[in-house]
């Protein structure tokens, strides 16, 4: 299987912490609404790529507790073969398209 790494540490920070994504599952409502925008897409990778840090109450235990996502991996067919790629990996690598396509 190939994996495509597009993900360039060195081109952006990683928010792990005050990640919208983040804060939106601590906060809302199962029914709330989130847009997803150019402004916000990266720290969608950074939270389905196992980066964001929650801590949070947990209610079971009584102690304060830190969640992560687990890394999400898809998987594509491409010329008969099945490739398998990260969530995170895919969302960067489609914005950067949408990025020097644009321009």
């Amino acid at each position: 299987m190939t994996h495509y790494n597009v993900f360039d540490q060195a081109e952006r920070e990683i928010k792990s912490q005050d990640n919208v994504f983040g804060q939106f599952l601590l906060e809302k409502g199962l029914y709330d609404l989130i847009e997803i925008t150019e402004n916000n897409i990266y720290e969608l990778a950074d939270l389905v790529g196992g980066h964001v840090k929650i801590n949070a109450y947990c209610p079971k235990c009584k102690e304060s507790r830190v969640f992560s996502c687990e890394v999400i991996y898809i998987y594509q067919e491409d010329e008969g073969r099945i490739e398998k790629y990260s969530l995170k990996d895919k969302i960067v690598m489609n914005q950067k398209y949408l990025n020097t396509d644009t321009k």
